[in-house]
């Protein structure tokens, strides 16, 4: 039989609300225990009795008033953990992966002949997972992420780390373990703000006594360089724009270029 999982990401703070919400649904299935007996009881009282319309009825008006009594029930039950559950929508609310609208900064600047400008864009305030290992069974045929030399090992190691075992038989890994418990864990949920550097431009405009010599009532130099750096807010080297932020994939990370420009009017 297979099981569907689901994975919520949720911190310690949070802890009491989940119990008292998987207490609501214990309460919740022990009353529905408790008036489907009655309810199946009205529904087949003296069937003998009735005719088959009298009797549809009568199953229509029974169906109807268990409804109201478990809606009843789960309002009631619901109320009692009002303020648990206020507390892990706000829990949750601040897992936000999804980044706002990019800003910038920018400043243009000239004196005399020389000009220079530069453009600092941000994104601030929102998270990413993290990129982790994901090699924990099979055959070997890649490279593997970094972690994976700080995986647990013998009894004890879990004092030192939180990375799971590699298990060769791939059967066993499967039905022992779920490995995205740590993949998707609140530990890997990080900072994904950043700052960077994505333009400056230096320019040299030529005196207008040497332009006119050749003909030309402009000439001038540009020298660009865009993605000179980037300041993250994480510790693990990721470039949150060239990252997977839901599922923690890195992408490709484009590197600092670098051009050369000749503008001439004449």
């Amino acid at each position: 039989m297979k099981m569907a999982v689901s994975y919520i990401n949720i911190n310690k703070q949070a802890d009491k609300s989940l119990a008292e919400l998987i207490n609501l649904g214990r309460r919740y299935v022990a009353t529905i225990d408790a008036l489907y007996p009655k309810y199946r009881a009205d529904c087949n009282r003296n069937a003998s009795l009735y005719t088959a319309e009298a009797l549809d009825n009568q199953r229509k008006e029974a169906k109807k008033e268990y409804s109201i009594q478990l809606l009843n029930t789960f309002n009631e039950l619901w109320r009692d953990v009002g303020v648990e559950v206020d507390l892990m929508r706000e829990t949750l609310a601040c897992w936000v992966s999804e980044p706002g609208d990019p800003a910038f900064l920018a400043q243009i600047s000239a004196y005399k002949d020389f000009g220079l400008s530069f453009m600092f864009i941000y994104n601030l305030g929102h998270k990413m997972r993290n990129d982790v290992n994901s090699f924990w069974h099979g055959r070997l045929t890649s490279n593997i992420h970094k972690d994976f030399a700080d995986r647990w090992r013998e009894p004890g190691d879990e004092a030192r780390t939180d990375i799971p075992s590699y298990m060769s038989n791939s059967n066993q890994s499967t039905t022992r373990r779920e490995t995205d418990f740590y993949r998707y864990a609140d530990i890997n949920v990080l900072d994904a703000s950043y700052v960077k550097l994505r333009d400056l431009t230096f320019s040299y405009t030529l005196p207008a006594d040497f332009c006119r010599k050749l003909s030309c009532d402009n000439i001038r130099l540009r020298l660009q360089a865009s993605n000179l750096f980037c300041i993250a807010a994480n510790d693990e080297g990721i470039d949150p724009e060239a990252h997977n932020l839901r599922y923690g994939y890195r992408g490709d990370h484009y590197g600092p270029s670098f051009s050369v420009g000749l503008n001439i009017n004449l």
